[in-house]
């Protein structure tokens, strides 16, 4: 059976290609795509609908968000400065939050947000991206509640942080991260200091939060990076993006918060202070 449809639909799903790319113009490819759609619908062509819509701009884009959700390398818009409260995972989807939309160029709404419902759409069907972060995911007011509970300041070394006299072994980004946001005047002529603006504290869930009075950070346990972030950081660098890699080579004797050697991942080995 041959599928019969006017020829002005195939003329404006073609017009909004170029329109999508060009940031003056981008408007008129949802008015396009629109168009279309909706004449098919109301002559209950549903089919023809669906298909007109997933050969346009915004189709194509929201199939290869739902691409990447399964490869695992999709991302999430998101607009505003990556240093403060975009940073990290996005709750829902637990895809990273994109860095780029803190700079828009006027059609990005096009691909970026047509993407990011294709990853939303799979993550409310199957869950976390897979190879993402998958463990628990306070909200800010149960962070900030660890924090305000802290008495004591934070201890960074090279390789960990140590919070109520327990170390919790970070990836060497992430302690380097922490240091320039929280402590900017630290000159590092020890490898274990204790930094007066940090505090730490563990969630009843077990995500490990660092911060001060402006900021939080939620760290992933278990790798050792950041994971969210909320409130003003007193640096322009945006926390360490969290990546699907091996948990920290360290592990940590509660007792006596000495570090030992454990097993050795693929991509680096973390120091061990003497």
């Amino acid at each position: 059976m041959r599928l019969r449809y006017p020829s002005w639909y195939v003329l404006l799903l073609a017009l909004a290609w170029p329109a999508a790319v060009l940031s003056v113009f981008s408007v008129f490819a949802l008015a396009f795509v629109l168009v279309v759609v909706v004449h098919a619908l109301l002559q209950r062509r549903f089919g023809l609908a669906a298909l007109a819509a997933g050969a346009s701009p915004f189709g194509v884009a929201c199939l290869a968000g739902a691409a990447m959700y399964f490869a695992g390398t999709a991302t999430i818009a998101s607009p505003g400065n990556p240093s403060t409260d975009t940073a990290g995972l996005d709750p829902q989807s637990r895809a990273p939050l994109s860095e780029a939309q803190a700079k828009g160029s006027g059609h990005e709404w096009v691909w970026r947000w047509s993407s990011t419902l294709g990853v939303r759409t799979m993550a409310a069907a199957f869950g976390p991206m897979p190879g993402s972060y998958d463990g628990a995911f306070p909200r800010s007011t149960e962070a900030r509640d660890v924090l305000d509970a802290a008495t004591e300041p934070a201890m960074t070394t090279r390789g960990a942080v140590i919070v109520d006299g327990q170390a919790h072994p970070l990836q060497p980004e992430t302690v380097a991260w922490l240091d320039q946001c929280f402590d900017p005047w630290l000159t590092r002529a020890d490898v274990r200091h204790t930094n007066l603006w940090l505090r730490g504290g563990l969630t009843d869930d077990g995500v490990l939060v660092v911060g001060d009075s402006r900021a939080t950070v939620m760290i992933d346990p278990d790798k050792g990076l950041p994971f969210s972030t909320h409130g003003t950081f007193s640096c322009a660098e945006p926390p360490p993006r969290w990546e699907p890699v091996e948990s920290p080579v360290l592990h940590i004797d509660a007792q006596s918060s000495m570090l030992h050697a454990g097993h050795q991942p693929a991509r680096f080995q973390l120091p061990v202070d003497r």
